[in-house]
């Protein structure tokens, strides 16, 4: 796994944890610091965040922890729900 897949990982942890709270600015330098690496691979893996729902990243301001709202939270627990189904269904063929 790269660097920064593992970063992103312990970032999606922190937020699932509330270490990070709902619209938190992620600074860069700092989560360098606390990992011990380059903000290079900081960077990366706050690029990826926004994929998985977890961040956002706004242009000249940075990335922050995803605020939402509760028809986001729903349509998220609708989406585990159906995925859940298929997946079971897919397990009692085999």
């Amino acid at each position: 796994m790269r660097r920064a897949e593992g970063l992103r990982d312990q970032l999606e942890q922190d937020i699932v944890t509330g270490h990070f709270k709902p619209g938190e600015r992620l600074d860069e330098q700092s989560l360098a610091n606390r990992f011990g690496v380059s903000r290079t691979p900081v960077r990366e893996a706050l690029m990826q965040l926004p994929s998985t729902g977890m961040g956002e990243l706004l242009p000249r301001r940075g990335a922050f922890v995803a605020s939402l709202g509760f028809k986001e939270i729903i349509e998220r627990f609708e989406t585990m729900a159906a995925l859940e189904g298929m997946c079971g269904a897919l397990a009692a063929r085999r």
